[in-house]
């Protein structure tokens, strides 16, 4: 069958040839797969790291023929795809990748919230009888168990759930804007409708209340809660406040544009 492809009589059977391994001066692994466009079989090569030991080359060329044949035979085709990506980088690179894109954030809460997400991320990967290694293996089925997982396994509510969906769709962009896979899975986890968080007003009574009680216990605390009573100075902004920026003369209190939300310097009456 490999001699009518070569001679350019396409068979509707088979369109590729068995992934091979070749030992050298640089070793590599390579197949041959049909190309529409020139209506012939063209050869596809995957250089290994010459600086890697002889195990380790074994190893390497061993996981790449194990993904090439599971890709060829679902009815890949390098020739074909929508472009050139990445998808057989380790899916653990990534993730290192993407820890490092976090850590140059700038707000500390968005670092933890990510970090926290990835470690939930990484505990669904690890519970896997068969435990993703690949960037190509993030496809839709992947994100729908993992938010499935997050749902149902466990008890989280519609909320959370809808908030981790909006977190993977923004790692699936990541991925997807350095070509570790082609589209963004995510597109296709549907959000939930849920109930509308239902939040009460403290009532003039429990403000006295607690303005007595700190007023005795935690005078610093009460401080910082007519701080942001008053002038509705965020809690990330008010942390960071300098002595500095409160201005006793002019009733104001500054707000550098390091830590407000918009970004911008502001003074608050």
């Amino acid at each position: 069958m490999y001699s009518n492809f070569r001679n350019g009589r396409i068979s509707n059977l088979v369109g590729y040839t068995p992934p091979t391994l070749h030992k050298g001066v640089r070793w590599f692994v390579d197949f041959t797969a049909i190309d529409p466009a020139c209506g012939r079989m063209r050869r596809k090569r995957y250089y290994i790291n010459n600086k890697l030991t002889l195990s380790e080359k074994r190893q390497r060329a061993a996981e790449i023929i194990e993904v090439l044949t599971r890709q060829l035979s679902r009815g890949w085709n390098p020739f074909v795809s929508s472009g050139e990506t990445k998808g057989h980088i380790l899916f653990e690179d990534c993730i290192r990748l993407y820890l490092s894109h976090v850590e140059r954030m700038e707000r500390k809460n968005t670092r933890e919230n990510y970090n926290s997400k990835i470690r939930i991320l990484m505990e669904f990967i690890s519970k896997q009888a068969r435990p993703i290694r690949f960037a190509y293996e993030f496809d839709m089925r992947f994100c729908n168990r993992f938010i499935d997982w997050i749902y149902i396994d466990r008890n989280n509510s519609t909320n959370t759930r809808n908030n981790y969906r909006g977190w993977l769709h923004g790692f699936a962009e990541f991925m997807a804007a350095r070509r570790y896979i082609d589209t963004n899975p995510v597109e296709h986890v549907r959000i939930l409708h849920g109930h509308e968080k239902s939040r009460k007003a403290l009532t003039q009574d429990m403000l006295r209340q607690m303005s007595a009680y700190l007023n005795k216990e935690d005078k610093p605390f009460l401080l910082a809660c007519m701080m942001q009573y008053y002038t509705f100075i965020r809690p990330g902004e008010l942390s960071n406040l300098k002595i500095a920026d409160i201005s006793r003369k002019k009733q104001t209190v500054f707000v550098s544009k390091k830590f407000s939300k918009n970004r911008r310097d502001g003074e608050v009456g």
